[in-house]
């Protein structure tokens, strides 16, 4: 299976049927219904072929395969599509017959790279090969690399548009039951093995394709060294193999196909069987792991007057919208009121109606997450620095919402600075100056103007 980005379509040729036997007949998905194409020539049935799109001379590639029961045969044909009709190409050289190549169209050379594969002899046995060969639309080249992956084939595979490499994971390593959970990447000249300290558990025959919005290399189910059906989804960012559990992932299974359909920015599934060798004929698309919040917005005091910012920072799969809220309610910028469609929301300056709840909406195509609730608290300057809290008393959490209250530093408003002792100063009203042996706060002019204790005395 292979994406078409010109005609917008995912291409699905061939595949074992129900009674198993092997189908060749071509599909093609546009998102909301499968079309079956009756092409004036194709192919041969034919099951574990490789395919790739050529994105420079728009057609999809597709090399080799197998077909047959009691006596299966491997294929060494190379055919093109077009979107109208099937052409057999015909190089003076070729890789041999084989199945279950790994393939991906390699956009920054305008080449087809294709690695190993099984080939199936006419007595039954079989081979595991480890050569790389390179379709430029006319013939194919073997390349030789100083080091390479070992024989494998039904490996994961894809190319990464962003890095310009070919990325190979996973395969048989040995056609009893050997399955590998090895990373290599070909830059066209090269293979190179990496070693990311976490990797999927060993698989084979499991479904890949490169997003290229995300810039990850998707990879789903397989089956394991037992030959099991596995279900669970992994991305490779060229670094790190992360692990993803979406709520409803599609079943276990092995031998599915998958494409990345760039225009609609997700990840087409189809097919496979199951743990009781089910064929399965569902279509499945991935978009990526939903929003998360990995630091929440916190609440805050300020003096009325003074600007607010709430900031949050949401992760997933991009791109991510953000939806501030007050009381429940959306908000939307202006009135003092920036960034409420984005990660930083700010009030400035802070008025009466600002107190309250706020949250934030964080979204993308997989979803809506909300997060914590916190509060905005507005302290009253009246002729004197406000309550904060409506206690009574200038207290820490003054000092919180205006720092300068704390004339000496030391973290609590003591005598000097709230007038303690007897008599007690009208409610709001501090003595500002040098205290305790300290210095005076450096206070905005209005502030310090409204911290000075009056002149006349308080009558005994």
């Amino acid at each position: 299976m292979a994406y078409d980005s010109t005609r917008g379509v995912t291409v699905l040729f061939g595949g074992v049927v129900s009674g198993g036997t092997q189908s060749n007949e071509t599909w093609e998905w546009d998102g909301t219904n499968w079309a079956q194409k009756f092409p004036a020539t194709s192919p041969s049935g034919r099951e574990l072929t490789s395919m790739a799109y050529d994105s420079a001379r728009h057609v999809i590639v597709l090399f080799g395969g197998a077909a047959g029961a009691s006596n299966v045969i491997t294929f060494d044909d190379t055919w093109e599509w077009d979107g109208f009709n099937w052409t057999r190409r015909n190089p003076s050289l070729s890789p041999s017959s084989r199945a279950g190549s790994a393939m991906a169209y390699d956009s920054t050379r305008g080449v087809t790279v294709l690695f190993g594969g099984i080939f199936i002899s006419a007595s039954g046995d079989l081979a595991l090969l480890g050569d790389s060969w390179e379709w430029d639309g006319t013939a194919w080249t073997q390349k030789f690399s100083v080091a390479a992956p070992p024989e494998g084939g039904v490996q994961g595979t894809c190319f990464d548009s962003i890095r310009g490499v070919t990325v190979l994971f996973g395969g048989l390593t040995d056609v009893v039951a050997e399955a590998s959970d090895d990373t290599f990447e070909w830059d066209g000249s090269n293979w190179e093995t990496k070693f990311p300290s976490t990797v999927p558990p060993p698989r084979a025959i499991q479904a890949m394709a490169y997003d290229s919005v995300r810039e990850v290399s998707v990879v789903f189910g397989g089956v394991d060294i037992n030959f099991s059906p596995i279900g669970d989804t992994w991305e490779w960012d060229g670094i790190i193999w992360r692990e993803r559990t979406p709520a409803a992932p599609p079943s276990a299974r092995g031998g599915a196909a998958a494409a990345f359909d760039s225009k609609r920015g997700v990840t087409v599934l189809f097919g496979g069987s199951d743990n009781t060798n089910t064929l399965l004929n569902e279509t499945w698309e991935w978009t990526g792991p939903g929003p998360t919040i990995t630091q929440q917005p916190v609440s805050q005091s300020v003096v009325l007057g003074q600007s607010a910012t709430f900031t949050v920072v949401g992760g997933g799969a991009l791109p991510l919208t953000f939806h501030w809220r007050k009381n429940g309610v959306e908000l939307t910028d202006g009135g003092g009121i920036s960034g409420a469609t984005t990660s930083t929301f700010t009030i400035d300056p802070t008025n009466g109606t600002s107190a309250g709840s706020y949250d934030v909406e964080v979204t993308n195509t997989c979803g809506t997450i909300l997060s914590n609730s916190v509060t905005l608290d507005t302290c009253k300057v009246n002729g004197s620095v406000g309550d904060c809290d409506g206690n009574g008393i200038l207290d820490s959490c003054e000092i919180a919402a205006n720092a300068a209250l704390d004339a000496n530093g030391n973290g609590v408003l003591d005598s000097c600075e709230t007038g303690g002792g007897s008599p007690t100063p009208p409610t709001g009203q501090t003595a500002c100056g040098v205290c305790g042996g300290g210095t005076a706060a450096t206070m905005p002019l209005a502030l310090l103007a409204l911290c000075v204790w009056p002149r006349r005395r308080w009558p005994s």
